[in-house]
């Protein structure tokens, strides 16, 4: 994310990914995080998607999914859909997000009673996000 801009245009489109969502389910977001101080992306998505029934978790730094099960616990959902909240659906997604390891995030999930799909397509394959991209690239050049 670059701007404040950025963040609006990608809430905006996080909030359209499940337009018509069924009462006490969700849509939970998995990042891939980082121990730089860019982590802070995620906090932020997270935050300006409270109350929306939208959720952002980082597999490698914060939120993470203990802290996102806990909101979902005290939000009353009992159902996600995951999805990466990366460009492609790779290594995190098959394998921290909805493996059958308990590690994984479905696994855990399910372990405080949550129902968890798992969808496995990348942020890259959305056009609003390439429009991002080419946006940023026009101003650029």
């Amino acid at each position: 994310m670059k701007t404040f801009e950025d963040y609006r245009r990608l809430v905006a489109f996080i909030k359209g990914m499940v337009p018509a969502k069924a009462e006490h389910s969700g849509l939970l977001l998995m990042g891939h995080g980082t121990a730089d101080s860019a982590f802070t992306a995620y906090a932020c998505l997270d935050h300006m998607l409270m109350g929306t029934g939208n959720y952002v978790g980082a597999v490698e730094s914060y939120p993470d999914i203990d802290f996102e099960i806990q909101r979902l616990t005290n939000d009353g959902i009992q159902h996600v859909v995951m999805q990466p909240l990366m460009m492609v659906a790779g290594n995190h997604a098959h394998h921290d997000m909805a493996s059958d390891s308990p590690t994984s995030w479905s696994s855990q999930l399910q372990a405080h009673g949550i129902t968890a799909d798992a969808k496995f397509i990348g942020l890259g394959e959305y056009p609003e996000i390439q429009q991002m991209y080419i946006d940023h690239l026009k101003q650029v050049m």
